[in-house]
């Protein structure tokens, strides 16, 4: 950067065109690539300065050249994930939207990142057993270690 009031005036302009134009991760917008690097491809979208779509946003799968998936002149569609009005960058991707949150409990309601837990076994053999024996999850939530622990320190006590 650098650029005194020119750069100043075009870090008003961008807050501005944010502040009008919220950023929305999920929402699509049309663009034009107007340059290509290494690392990415330069997208004027409209903004007052051109976003950049990163290499690593430019496709769900991997891609080994800008050049493989981009050149100037093409009209694409891109997402607004995150802009720096101080810095005057903003980041672009075309690689399809995950909602986060989505990701994380998955669409299936039993299953996390994890998957689900109702294949979990309780132990029916090995130090555990004797704790387990005669548990009925039906009729008392398990208790947690420090719960059991406590409940032995202060039987051992009195």
């Amino acid at each position: 950067g650098g650029g005194g009031a020119a750069a100043a005036g075009k870090k008003k302009e961008i807050k501005t065109y944010f502040e009008q134009n919220p950023v929305d991760p999920s929402k699509w917008v049309a663009g034009t690539v107007r340059s290509t690097t290494d690392f990415g491809a330069f997208v004027d979208f409209g903004a007052p300065t051109d976003g950049l779509v990163h290499v690593s946003q430019l496709a769900d799968a991997r891609v080994e050249s800008v050049a493989d998936v981009v050149k100037v002149g093409d009209k694409v569609r891109v997402r607004v994930t995150n802009v720096e009005a101080g810095k005057s960058r903003i980041e672009l991707s075309m690689r399809e939207y995950i909602d986060p949150i989505q990701a994380l409990i998955g669409d299936d309601e039993d299953s996390g990142p994890w998957g689900s837990n109702k294949d979990v076994v309780l132990p029916t053999e090995g130090p555990m057993q004797g704790e387990l024996n005669g548990y009925n999850s039906k009729q008392d939530p398990l208790e947690s270690a420090f719960a059991v622990a406590y409940k032995k320190a202060i039987a051992a006590k009195n």
